[in-house]
């Protein structure tokens, strides 16, 4: 409650502290009597009472900073675990040990006694059986936990995840995160040996490095504690079982590039131990699953299938809700970004959790159905779907007008992309704020260094000195925006909360089957809004008899990508630089362009030099290796150039359909003259 009072500048009835624990005013008032009597004993004023029974610590601030001191430090002396914590603890030091774990050890660890701790290991026990993992006991040598051995590191990473307090620091600390405690923190470093939890944090870092793009703090947090426990358990002599991971499929992606630098990393400082490509396929298939932040890439997507499934799917929910979401670049880029970690899950089996999903599902449940039906065939989990939604929240947020800034905020998220630009549209909507950036929890003290910050907004609750720090609903309700303006002075709300318009509108047009197919509001009609009304051609508007080449002469794969690249320019489609910047992308990112066998589809960034959208299709006299484990050799080259993000896509998904056509591969196989290639097109 003390640290309640401390994160805030607000005052708290009695009425409201009693809801919010579950206890009664008296409990509450008691409790309060309490925090004067230890705030007296450590020399700082007690609480203050004003009017209506209103509670409140005092405003000095130099006193604040004292305290938090007090409280950081105390918090971690005097703890005292709860029984459910203490089995998590257990299970926390019988996974990290090396051998058997005697019950002296464990009572002496949680300070209570052996009774105590047999009590304990029966809930355990029942607790593992449904993780296919058991107890095994040796007289005289002690306990340990026995089976198959991802489940015992996932185990592992779900307790240091959401119950303890390893990532945290002196400045920035996470609330309702359990102490550790001096014994299993020492025992932890010891079992790492030179690898220190620096290293490992740095080891994260270089996968935003490789991957060139920020990942969510969740993310963030898996991947180092599941670095911290294969370490460990290898260090001990305990290796994974086979078929464990799907690294055969990921062989040649940046992920597993990735996973390979962390391995070679970890050899570097340690090589009693060996990583075995079944764990570099596990740690490659983390961060292939991992929540992205934001990206400058514009080409992020590589599957040309997901950029049309995208398309679609903005286009389905523009019709259903009768607002064009078609024309939100960001939205594209977003749902981009999370649908493909979001589909890797899927195939491996790690889903994510997302603890607003209620909440979503009860305040949003129209769209929240409309993005479910509309995403049916992917056949994603309700977690991924409500992260969608919020997606498509953000972006009709971001139809309203935006208005000027002024304080310095700084927003903190756990979740990936789509929480962090509901908030961030949210906030700049209601509020007269400068947003400085929005990061992850792990990149915030190396923010705090290069930025000044007037107020921290977050979605976990964290305590840094002499900012305040507001923890907010991702949603940012009336009380959230209250609360930031009791913070921020001089602040005036602009307009009332995104929350109540979005409840607003589709209480107004409500939904239901029979109005899918017409996409209709109840008070709406269709010609009311024009879904996507642009100039898409088609693919026999843009792939010509002047853009194709049968036959072509090259030596290697960065000559066959120029020649396709020259037709267009020789064409008006491109500028000179665009050909240098798709040879260019692959040098960067590898031979995704060889999408399917004997076929590359070579591209760069859309806008930049294109002057309009086009398609060029040369067939190769040799056959030419771009570096692709499956694909290769190369014997078709489809070059294309678009002016926007979704333009182009309607012609991309014609060819995909010719891609699929046998007796069209079989005429490039053989066909002579370029003129039958078109007219084959024209035809059909």
């Amino acid at each position: 409650m003390l640290r309640r009072f401390l994160s805030n500048n607000a005052s708290f009835s009695i009425s409201e502290l009693a809801k919010e624990y579950g206890v009664s005013e008296r409990t509450i008032r008691y409790d309060l009597e309490e925090i004067d009597d230890f705030l007296n004993e450590n020399e700082f004023s007690p609480l203050e009472r004003v009017i209506k029974m209103e509670i409140l610590l005092p405003s000095n601030k130099a006193d604040k900073n004292k305290l938090f001191k007090l409280l950081s430090k105390d918090n971690e002396k005097n703890y005292i675990y709860t029984s459910e914590e203490r089995i998590d603890i257990m299970t926390l030091i019988l996974g990290l040990s090396k051998d058997y774990v005697t019950l002296n050890k464990l009572s002496h660890v949680l300070d209570v006694s052996r009774g105590t701790i047999k009590n304990d290991l029966k809930k355990l026990k029942r607790e593992l059986s449904f993780l296919n993992l058991s107890i095994e006991s040796m007289p005289h040598y002690g306990i340990k936990i026995v089976g198959n051995e991802l489940n015992i590191r996932k185990r592992i990473v779900y307790l240091l995840f959401h119950r303890f307090k390893l990532l945290s620091t002196s400045k920035v600390l996470k609330e309702n995160a359990v102490p550790l405690g001096d014994n299993i923190y020492e025992e932890i470093l010891a079992n790492l040996g030179n690898i220190h939890l620096n290293y490992l944090k740095k080891l994260v870092g270089v996968v935003e490095i490789e991957l060139d793009k920020k990942i969510s703090y969740d993310s963030f947090s898996l991947l180092f504690y599941y670095l911290l426990s294969m370490v460990i358990r290898l260090k001990n002599g305990f290796t994974l079982n086979k078929d464990s991971s799907n690294y055969k499929s990921l062989l040649g992606s940046i992920e597993y590039r990735a996973a390979s630098t962390i391995k070679r990393l970890i050899k570097y400082k340690d090589d009693s131990f060996i990583i075995s490509q079944e764990e570099t396929g596990i740690i490659a298939e983390l961060i292939s699953g991992s929540q992205i932040m934001h990206t400058d890439d514009f080409y992020l997507e590589k599957d040309v299938k997901l950029r049309i499934i995208v398309k679609h799917l903005i286009s389905d929910v523009s019709k259903k809700i009768n607002i064009d979401l078609t024309r939100d670049s960001h939205l594209f880029y977003s749902l981009l970004e999370h649908l493909r970690p979001a589909l890797q899950r899927f195939d491996n089996q790690a889903f994510i959790s997302n603890n607003i999903v209620q909440e979503i599902r009860t305040d949003y449940k129209e769209l929240f159905i409309i993005v479910s039906e509309s995403l049916a065939l992917l056949e994603l989990g309700t977690e991924e779907i409500a992260y969608l939604t919020i997606h498509f929240l953000s972006s009709i947020e971001r139809l309203l007008p935006k208005k000027q800034k002024k304080p310095k905020v700084l927003l903190v998220c756990n979740s990936g992309i789509g929480t962090v630009n509901l908030i961030e549209a949210r906030v700049k909507k209601n509020l007269e704020v400068y947003i400085v950036d929005a990061i992850p929890l792990h990149d915030l003290e190396r923010t705090l260094q290069m930025d000044k910050v007037d107020l921290i907004i977050s979605t976990i609750r964290i305590f840094v000195m002499d900012i305040p720090c507001i923890f907010v609903n991702p949603f940012i309700t009336e009380e959230d925006l209250d609360n930031i303006q009791q913070n921020l002075f001089s602040i005036k709300q602009r307009n009332r909360s995104m929350n109540n318009r979005l409840k607003d509108y589709f209480s107004n047009c409500p939904y239901s089957k029979t109005d899918k197919k017409r996409g209709n509001c109840a008070n709406a009609k269709e010609k009311d809004v024009q879904i996507g009304v642009v100039y898409e051609p088609m693919l026999k508007d843009v792939l010509t008899v002047e853009t194709t080449r049968l036959n072509v002469k090259v030596d290697d794969w960065e000559e066959a990508v120029k020649k396709g690249g020259e037709l267009l320019l020789q064409n008006g489609y491109i500028e000179q630089p665009y050909i240098d910047a798709m040879i260019q992308s692959v040098r960067d990112n590898g031979p995704y362009i060889v999408i399917a066998s004997g076929i590359a589809m070579p591209h760069a960034r859309p806008g930049e030099f294109v002057n309009k959208i086009g398609f060029s299709l040369i067939t190769l006299q040799n056959p030419v290796n771009f570096g692709h484990k499956k694909n290769d050799p190369v014997s078709t080259v489809i070059s294309l150039c678009g002016v926007d993000h979704s333009t182009h896509l309607r012609a991309l998904q014609g060819l995909m359909k010719y891609l699929n056509d046998r007796q069209f591969l079989e005429l490039l196989k053989n066909e002579t003259e370029e003129q039958k290639i078109i007219d084959y097109i024209n035809k059909k």
